[in-house]
């Protein structure tokens, strides 16, 4: 693998939200990758161990990490490579069959290739697949702090905020409760003072009247007198 190629190999992170970027680097030139991802993705899918099913640009993109990371020498890359074109010949559909022969190929083009080589390097390509999970869950944990752990940090805030104005309610409540209560209270008292003061008005009113009748009584007497 040349320099420059290791320069600009990506990780399946960067890979996958890419489209993110392109405004960035619309304007350089696109390279063709070889080998390309085709060889691989016509592989049968293995069935999800839960209900949530592969996404196949993730799939592709992950791909195309082994491929950046392609070793040196005919290896499981150039053996997928020549599954994938005996596949579109149409001569077999038989996968072992292709297989055999994919390698039977690679192996009168490179006699130094043995089936160990081949395993050998899958398990150096799972090795990648798993730092790049390593890595991408990484980068997915910062996501989730800044797209979900940034808004349950508002939640709480807002939560807070809304006990607090739930407490001040409930007190303001309470207080408006008490202020019926004295509200009644103080009318009840204004009303009995009135009807008390009232009476008492009249019963003043009804003496005044009662003295003044007997003084124009007796003066009236005393006038008629002759003395």
């Amino acid at each position: 693998m040349s320099e420059e190629k290791k320069k600009k190999k990506k990780g399946f992170f960067d890979l996958f939200f890419e489209e993110d970027k392109k405004e960035e680097v619309k304007n350089e030139p696109i390279q063709q990758e070889e080998p390309s991802t085709i060889a691989f993705v016509s592989t049968p899918s293995v069935s999800p161990i839960n209900s949530i099913v592969a996404d196949e640009e993730m799939v592709k993109k992950l791909w195309q990490v082994i491929i950046d990371e392609n070793l040196p020498g005919p290896d499981y890359v150039e053996l997928k490579n020549n599954m994938a074109a005996i596949s579109e010949s149409g001569l077999t559909t038989d996968e072992i069959q292709i297989i055999k022969a994919a390698y039977n190929v690679l192996k009168k083009q490179y006699p130094q290739l043995t089936k160990q080589v081949i395993l050998d390097s899958i398990d150096t390509y799972k090795g990648i697949i798993e730092q790049e999970k390593k890595n991408a869950a990484e980068q997915f944990e910062d996501l989730r702090k800044n797209r979900v752990g940034t808004k349950n940090a508002e939640i709480e805030a807002l939560k807070t905020e809304r006990t607090a104005l739930e407490d001040e309610i409930k007190k303001k409540k309470e207080k408006l409760g008490e202020i019926a209560v004295n509200l009644s209270k103080l009318e009840d008292e204004v009303q009995e003072n009135t009807n008390d003061i009232n009476l008492q008005i009249s019963k003043f009113e009804s003496s005044i009247k009662k003295v003044i009748q007997v003084l124009d009584g007796d003066k009236n007497k005393i006038n008629s007198l002759n003395i």
